[in-house]
């Protein structure tokens, strides 16, 4: 009944005074056994633990331990790994959880050895989780990869593959502090930091400078297989065949063939404006009509905008001598040098020549007093006439200023 039940309880609690202390002794001898078992219990935890931390998941390596042919995917194998370790680790929490049984029956809840042991435990429980999202991150980041390399050349959009690339080093950086000492996360680290780092080369190699020249400097420096067509000459090549030169590693390699490339194209786009520009100057003309004939002489000259081109495509032509890019060009460099040169030249000779002559005309040629004073003068200015209408009538029937200008010997000539 429930009072006898009430009175058992009361003689219950009025022994257990007695009864503790005989006990007493047995008690404290048990307790320091399982305090002694505790701390073997630690310390084989602790070893434990350091051996947790060789498992093969960490490592960027992780293999299957038997797979049936070939290479195995690091992840896979990662994966397997974690499920044999979780495996151990609830083995271990029964173990844990027997032990901290005897420490309640005991009265060693405070012991430091308990507490110690669930930390240990505890730091691999949150080892495992945070390592799977480690090998999920690595997944997600291999495949963006692959993707990426299946991606055709010329349809590459470097913007949004920056993005992505950015998109998934945020994933890297969000992992968990635990796993950032281990060798797996130092390689996913590294091989989006690298893909990221090779996005700006890529660009680069994009630029329409490149020329297939350039293209052979590339794979000469990057030691490709002589397979490799490049895509000035595959238009349907993949980003993937284009990174398996290892840009990354050839990354000085790429900006010195890139810049060339850009700079001998400024030199290119340079030499075609002059020529176009000197296709098109013509000269412009004041007639001369001598007295008593009715044939006009032309008087040329060069519009100032004209004039103001030729020396500005002079020193465009001393800075491209100049410029240690300019070896490709060398040839058509030194033919305008040369052409721009005597251009200047010949203009300032034939300006000075047929002002003079337009002014001595009037008085050798027409004037009989002059040619009874200066008769040897008079016959010389008889022969220079015949010589200076003739090269101005030819400059104005060529009609362009350059070519008028280099005519051969006429340099020599007028000098």
């Amino acid at each position: 009944s429930l009072e006898s039940a009430a009175e058992s309880w009361l003689n219950v609690k009025a022994a257990a005074p007695t009864t503790e202390e005989r006990i007493a002794s047995v008690n404290s001898k048990w307790s320091d056994k399982i305090r002694f078992k505790l701390e073997a219990y630690e310390k084989e935890l602790e070893g434990k633990l350091k051996d947790f931390r060789q498992l093969e998941f960490w490592s960027s390596e992780s293999t299957l331990s038997s797979s049936g042919s070939g290479s195995v995917l690091a992840s896979d194998g990662a994966r397997q790994h974690l499920r044999a370790a979780e495996g151990a680790l609830k083995s271990e929490m029964r173990s844990l959880e027997e032990n901290r049984y005897l420490c309640d029956i005991f009265g060693l809840d405070d012991s430091v050895g308990i507490q110690t042991s669930l930390r240990i435990v505890d730091e691999m429980k949150l080892d495992l989780v945070e390592m799977a999202k480690l090998w999920d991150v690595s997944d997600a980041l291999n495949s963006f990869i692959a993707e990426s390399e299946r991606s055709s050349w010329v349809a590459i959009n470097a913007e949004e593959l920056e993005d992505g690339g950015k998109a998934q080093l945020k994933s890297v950086k969000a992992l968990h502090k635990c796993t950032r000492w281990c060798d797996a996360f130092k390689a996913v680290d590294r091989k989006c930091k690298d893909f990221l780092a090779t996005i700006p080369l890529v660009t680069m190699l994009g630029a329409k400078a490149m020329r297939p020249r350039h293209w052979e400097l590339l794979r000469k420096a990057a030691c490709a297989s002589p397979d490799f067509v490049p895509p000035c000459a595959d238009g349907s090549i993949l980003l993937g065949s284009l990174l398996q030169l290892d840009l990354l590693r050839h990354s000085n390699d790429v900006e010195e063939i890139c810049d060339r490339a850009a700079k001998e194209a400024k030199i290119e786009l340079t030499l075609s404006d002059i020529a176009s520009r000197w296709s098109s100057i013509v000269f412009t003309m004041s007639p001369f009509r001598s007295e008593g004939s009715d044939e006009d002489i032309p008087l040329l000259g060069i519009e100032e905008e004209d004039y103001e081109s030729l020396e500005n495509d002079q020193l465009a032509v001393q800075s491209m001598l100049a410029s240690r890019f300019v070896a490709k060009f060398q040839s058509e460099v030194d033919s305008w040098k040369t052409t721009l040169f005597t251009t200047g030249e010949v203009f300032l000779l034939l300006s000075d020549i047929q002002r003079t002559w337009s002014y001595l005309e009037p008085l050798f040629i027409h004037s009989d007093e002059v040619k009874r004073e200066l008769p040897e003068d008079a016959t010389r200015f008889a022969a220079i006439d015949v010589e200076v209408r003739a090269k101005l009538l030819r400059a104005y029937e060529i009609s362009k200023v350059k070519d008028a200008f280099n005519e051969e010997g006429l340099y020599q000539k007028l000098e």
